[in-house]
């Protein structure tokens, strides 16, 4: 059996429409993070612990700085000023450090 959700007053074209603006947000602050994380030669895809991902993704989705975020990954990706105010600087730059040890 379906299960069946309230509809609020809103057609299923809007809902659709709506999930699909949403999860385009979702996918675009996961670039920023993916870009980040790029700039660290980390691959955050490939990171072995699921919590760990979770944890990143969250800080980045839930982060009141995406728009600094963006304009530093455009202007200078690799402009240290993003440690400033990034919450996820600590787990990528102990990531990244982990995984420099680890290639040496």
């Amino acid at each position: 059996m379906r299960k069946s959700y309230p509809s609020y007053g809103i057609r299923n074209e809007e809902r659709r429409n709506f999930m699909q603006v949403r999860n385009a947000k979702y996918d675009g602050q996961l670039d920023l993070l993916d870009c980040r994380a790029t700039m660290l030669g980390l691959d955050v895809y490939a990171i072995g612990s699921d919590r760990t991902f979770a944890e990143l993704k969250r800080r980045c989705v839930d982060c009141s700085f995406q728009e600094d975020c963006a304009l530093d990954l455009r202007l200078d990706p690799n402009d240290p000023v993003w440690q400033t105010y990034c919450p996820n600087a600590a787990t990528l730059e102990g990531l990244a450090e982990g995984l420099w040890v680890v290639r040496r």
